[in-house]
């Protein structure tokens, strides 16, 4: 084989072939209601769903942190979405959704008001956040594009446990 066969047939080997039911994945986002307002977390980033059930207020724990839980096995500090937003915090309950959004090394439990529907992200996203911002942007339905990376990078989440002592 020449050079030149060689690496065409590299190519060939390492091209990807676009799946398109993984593209339209990837334009989905759960809608999330918090306070007033809706949220789209883009489904790509959202681990799972599940409910709040029993947890454990911390002391000194500052207002973002709604407590300690264990969701779906996995036990670590649950943080207020509405308190991250400004608003009063929530009245925890035993149903209220928990987003486990973020990279997978590390995701974050956020406790919303309601998980309300799926939703495609539009490509015309208008008036976006500052670069760096977790806000993508705004869809024509009002509802805040979040990059749930960013937002899970976000110093404020980022308490580990010996810092609430």
């Amino acid at each position: 084989m020449t050079p030149a066969e060689i690496l065409a047939a590299r190519a060939r080997a390492l091209a990807v072939i676009p799946d398109p039911e993984a593209a339209r994945a990837d334009r989905r986002m759960i809608v999330a209601t918090i306070g007033a307002q809706d949220y789209g977390f883009p489904l790509a980033q959202v681990h799972r769903i599940v409910p709040l059930g029993r947890i454990t207020r911390l002391p000194h724990a500052p207002p973002l942190v709604a407590g300690l839980a264990s969701l779906a096995g996995i036990l670590g500090l649950v943080f207020d979405a509405r308190v991250w937003r400004d608003l009063p915090p929530s009245p925890l309950g035993p149903k209220l959704p928990v987003l486990m959004i973020g990279p997978t090394s590390r995701p974050l439990a956020l406790v919303v008001d309601a998980v309300v529907r799926y939703a495609d992200v539009p490509a015309d996203l208008t008036a976006p956040g500052p670069a760096g911002s977790w806000l993508v942007g705004l869809t024509a339905e009002r509802v805040l594009v979040v990059d749930d990376e960013v937002l899970a990078a976000d110093p404020a989440f980022s308490l580990a446990l010996g810092d609430l002592s």
